[in-house]
């Protein structure tokens, strides 16, 4: 079973903003609809309705970006995450907003 991670955020931001935004770190690689980094693949999409409902219920805001993160398996844990963390931190210094980043779909 993969490791995933999802980012949830509440921004402005359009799907292909993100997108253009994350391949500027070095070594993401825009594919034609995910997003590689070492140590993971990014999907990038609107919050759904499940995701809204559940981070409106346990965090007080709603969230109009969903990118989720699907660990290699193969992947070196240290570098994945260093590069898990980089794609968080770009987009939380785009935006004021409020976020939660989520691990295999915790249980709040």
């Amino acid at each position: 079973m993969a490791l995933e991670y999802t980012l949830m955020i509440e921004s402005s931001l359009k799907l292909t903003e993100v997108t253009n935004l994350l391949s500027h770190i070095q070594d993401f690689e825009s594919q034609s609809d995910y997003l590689k980094a070492p140590g993971f693949i990014i999907y990038i999409d609107y919050a759904d309705q499940e995701d809204k409902a559940f981070v409106k219920d346990y965090f007080h805001f709603t969230p109009s970006l969903s990118l989720c993160f699907v660990q290699d398996k193969f992947a070196d844990f240290s570098d994945a995450h260093a590069n898990l963390i980089k794609a968080t931190m770009t987009l939380l210094k785009t935006s004021s907003s409020n976020a939660i980043l989520d691990f295999n779909g915790d249980t709040v």
